[in-house]
C-alpha cells in the first residue's frame, strides 16, 4: 500500500499504550483529549479511541470529517472479536458521511508495523519493545503481496489443506519458521445464513498435520464470544463482485472448542489430546 498518495491520513488505535511506541519517536503533537487523545505530525493524524468497535467507528467518523482524512487506517481495534466488526464499522464511514474514504486495516497494533507509512518510519523496530512483529494474511499472492513487510516475519491465515497453504507460504517466503496465523476451526454467522460448524474429527487431524510439519499456530477462535448491542458489525461489500452487505449476528460462538457461553466441546476435547501427544 503507497500512502504517499493520500493528502490525510488518519490511525485508529485502542489504547494509550499501544499508541505510546509510535508517538514518542515520532513526537507527534497532542492537539486534544476530547472526544479523543489526537496526536499529529506533519500529514498524520494519531486517535487513541478505546477499545470496541463503536468507539472505533466514532474515531474514524471523527478522523474524517474534523480532520478531513481521506485514508483512515485501523490497529487492529476489532471489539470482542473479529476484523469483520472494524471494517463493517468503517465501511458506515462513507455511508454515513458520504465521503470517499478509503478505509483499511493495518494488521494488529501490538503485532505488525507498516513500514510503508511515511510517517512512520523514524518508529524503526529497535525504537520498539522487544517483540516479535509479524504480518497475517491470507495464503495467496494477492493478500501476501499486499499486507507483508519485507523486513518482518509473515504468516498465512487458513482453516484446511495445511500443505498446500505452507507450501504457498513458503514459496513467497523462503526459509521463515511456518506458521498458520488463523486457523480457522470455525467461522462467524450473518444474518440469514446457517450457522457454521466443522467436524471436530477433521479440525483435530489437521491440527495434528500442523504440529507434525513443525508449524505453529494460532486458533480462530478458541474460545467464542459475543457482540452486545450494535458491535457485531459487517462484511464489506463488493460491489464489483456483486456481493451485499454482510451483517454478522450478535453471537460470535464460531463453533470454537470453547463455546460462547464457556462450555467445553467434542473440538477442545479431541484438541488436548492431540496436544497431549507433543507436551
Amino acid at each position: 500500500m503507497n500512502i504517499k498518495r493520500y493528502k490525510k491520513v488518519g490511525v485508529v488505535v485502542a489504547m494509550e499504550s499501544e499508541a505510546a511506541p509510535f508517538i514518542s519517536p515520532l513526537g507527534l503533537a497532542k492537539l486534544e483529549d476530547k472526544p479523543f487523545p489526537l496526536y499529529k505530525a506533519k500529514d498524520l493524524y494519531f486517535i487513541v479511541c478505546g477499545c470496541g468497535t463503536l468507539p472505533a467507528a466514532l474515531a474514524a467518523g471523527y478522523l474524517a470529517v474534523n480532520c478531513g482524512c481521506d485514508c483512515l487506517i485501523n490497529f487492529g481495534v476489532c471489539g470482542y472479536t473479529g476484523d469483520e466488526n472494524i471494517h463493517g464499522r468503517l465501511f458506515a464511514v462513507n455511508k454515513v458521511y458520504k465521503r470517499d474514504v478509503d478505509c483499511r486495516t493495518l494488521g494488529y497494533a501490538r503485532y505488525a508495523y507498516p513500514k510503508d507509512v511515511d510517517h512512520l518510519e523514524p518508529a524503526a523496530d529497535e525504537k520498539l519493545p522487544a517483540l516479535t512483529l509479524f504480518t497475517s494474511d491470507g495464503a495467496c499472492w494477492w493478500m501476501l503481496g499486499g499486507g507483508t513487510l519485507p523486513d518482518h516475519l509473515c504468516v498465512a491465515n487458513f482453516g484446511s489443506h495445511p500443505k498446500e497453504n505452507f507450501a504457498m507460504l513458503e514459496k513467497f517466503r523462503p526459509d521463515q519458521p511456518k506458521m498458520c496465523g488463523e486457523y480457522w476451526v470455525g467461522w462467524f454467522d450473518h444474518w440469514y445464513e446457517q450457522h457454521h460448524v466443522r467436524e471436530p474429527e477433521e479440525i483435530a487431524g489437521l491440527f495434528r498435520d500442523m504440529l507434525e510439519s513443525g508449524a505453529s499456530l494460532n486458533f480462530y477462535m478458541f474460545h467464542g464470544g459475543t457482540n452486545f448491542g450494535f458491535m457485531n458489525g459487517a462484511n464489506c461489500p463488493d460491489k464489483g463482485a456483486g456481493l451485499e452487505y454482510q451483517p454478522t449476528v450478535n453471537s460470535y460462538d464460531d463453533d470454537a472448542p470453547v463455546n460462547e457461553y464457556g462450555g467445553l466441546t467434542p473440538k477442545y476435547h479431541l484438541f488436548r489430546e492431540v496436544v497431549a501427544k507433543y507436551a
